[in-house]
């Protein structure tokens, strides 16, 4: 920050340095060959991916609420077992167990739905392909031996 500024211009201006990084709208909305999407494939693969992104926060809210509810019920048997004294030692030992691999899930669980939602991103707005490209088909070459 600047001794004597707003700190509010200065984090406005490194905004702003940062945005000047990034691809103009027109490079970003551009077509595998440089030109730009038609406005009506632009708006289906904005929508696609705007229903994408819904379904991802969905699925992430409804994995995690399933993971929730398990750590509940594990930490209550946990405290039940841990007033048992040494009758339940051994079996609290197995809960505490799943206990950790429950919160081990519920910590992967973004890094899961954020690379299934890039995927499906890269998917919706990989450029169109042409049909010969689409195949595999290649071009045929014979390779020829020169004799010296």
């Amino acid at each position: 920050m600047s001794e004597q500024g707003n700190p509010l211009d200065d984090w406005m201006q490194l905004w702003t340095r940062m945005m000047k990084s990034y691809p103009t709208p027109k490079d970003f909305w551009a077509g595998g060959d440089g030109a730009p999407y038609e406005p009506r494939e632009l708006m289906e693969r904005m929508t696609q991916a705007q229903a994408a992104t819904v379904d991802s926060g969905a699925r992430y809210v409804a994995r995690w609420t399933e993971l929730s509810s398990e750590v509940f019920s594990l930490t209550s048997r946990a405290m039940v077992l841990s007033t048992a004294g040494a009758d339940g030692a051994s079996e609290l030992g197995t809960v505490m167990d799943e206990l950790r691999a429950a919160y081990r899930k519920m910590a992967e669980l973004p890094l899961d739905e954020s690379r299934r939602l890039q995927s499906r991103l890269a998917e919706i707005w990989r450029p169109e392909t042409p049909p010969g490209d689409a195949t595999g088909d290649r071009r045929r070459t014979r390779s020829v031996r020169i004799k010296n």
